[in-house]
């Protein structure tokens, strides 16, 4: 966990890669595989006490109907059923019951963003604003009248990472006003059409075997960095330079794009902080430093940073290429007849009223 503009921060990003079809973005399936390890566990560990529970609920249906049965006894609590990857296709209900039995943790990660994209559109499934909230670790609570049932995540750490073509990102977002728009790290691009060859390599390793192995890895990590409970900081000079780039580059994008795409800069800052979390963490496991207080070093903050500008370029690209709200609201000042009337004499001519009047309209 680390500090941001006063608030509490996790190294949960969105992400969204965009080309065109056959491109080679589907290389998203092997990072899915890097939490192969963590999401079988965790299905094992659900599966046996649901199985637990089930058997617990029919030895207390059979005392029930038992005339020598206990009248104050209560029938056994279900355990929440625990898993590492949120189906995207999954309704609004769903997604944010995952969300509570996992703790508020959760990975949504899709090579087809229309899977989303989809569901975002049914009223049963819309839960952008979900997205939305828990980009910033904003409380989700939903209430059902059937059941009277209310349910909160108060402190969501959601994680997306997602794969389309050009054409599949309208679905999930309609423009570049969206709201959701600004929440994510966007990598645009277009390869050149080129056959490579797909007969087998003996001296190349097995991608999926490679990537199953190392989810074996990202276990461990998670196991150690969970026990820790670690804190992420930034130096003192790592803030100044953090701030003082992002001033800059928010003059910059506001000057030469549209003051629209200030939000682009202003959340970019924080998944720069996200990222530097995200590279500490991995350096510290490779050097086995197990340090509750874990300092970005400058090397990895200059990545970041270079990074940083890379992903506000293709961001860029992304909000001069979406569609612009059309239907947009213009707040404008209260109308001025009350300081036009409280500025007028006792006595006046018509040619005073409208000649003042002026100044007013």
């Amino acid at each position: 966990m680390g500090e941001y503009n006063r608030q509490p921060v996790y190294p949960n990003l969105f992400s969204f890669i965009i080309a065109p079809p056959a491109s080679g973005k589907g290389a998203l399936k092997y990072s899915r595989l890097l939490g192969s390890i963590i999401q079988s566990k965790l299905l094992e560990i659900s599966q046996k006490e649901e199985r637990k529970y089930q058997k617990e609920l029919h030895l207390y249906k059979q005392r029930k109907r038992k005339k020598n049965n206990n009248p104050d006894e209560e029938p056994p609590s279900r355990p929440p059923f625990r898993v590492f990857y949120i189906p995207a296709n999954s309704s609004y209900a769903k997604v944010l019951n995952h969300l509570s039995e996992n703790g508020g943790i959760g990975v949504i990660c899709e090579t087809e963003a229309d899977t989303m994209g989809y569901i975002l559109k049914q009223d049963w499934g819309s839960y952008s604003d979900m997205l939305r909230k828990a980009f910033h670790h904003e409380s989700i609570s939903s209430s059902r009248k059937t059941d009277n049932q209310y349910m909160e995540v108060t402190n969501p750490r959601l994680s997306v990472a997602l794969t389309g073509t050009p054409g599949q990102i309208l679905g999930l977002i309609s423009s570049a006003d969206d709201g959701l728009f600004s929440r994510f790290l966007f990598y645009v691009y277009k390869s050149i059409p080129v056959w490579n060859d797909v007969s087998p390599q003996p001296e190349l390793p097995c991608l999926t075997d490679t990537f199953s192995k190392l989810s074996m890895d990202i276990y461990h990590m998670m196991t150690l960095m969970s026990d820790m409970e670690s804190t992420f900081v930034l130096t003192p000079e790592q803030w100044n330079l953090l701030n003082d780039s992002f001033t800059h580059l928010l003059t910059h994008v506001t000057t030469f794009n549209s003051v629209n795409a200030a939000s682009i800069v202003k959340r970019l800052g924080l998944l720069l902080y996200r990222m530097a979390m995200i590279f500490t963490t991995l350096r510290n496991y490779e050097l086995n430093i197990q340090e509750k207080e874990m300092v970005c070093s400058d090397q990895d903050f200059h990545l970041v940073l270079r990074l940083s500008r890379l992903y506000l370029e293709h961001s860029l690209i992304m909000f001069n290429s979406l569609p612009k709200e059309d239907n947009k609201v213009v707040f404008t000042e209260a109308p001025n007849k009350e300081a036009f009337f409280n500025s007028l004499p006792h006595t006046f001519t018509r040619a005073d009223a409208i000649a003042l009047g002026i100044k007013y309209h």
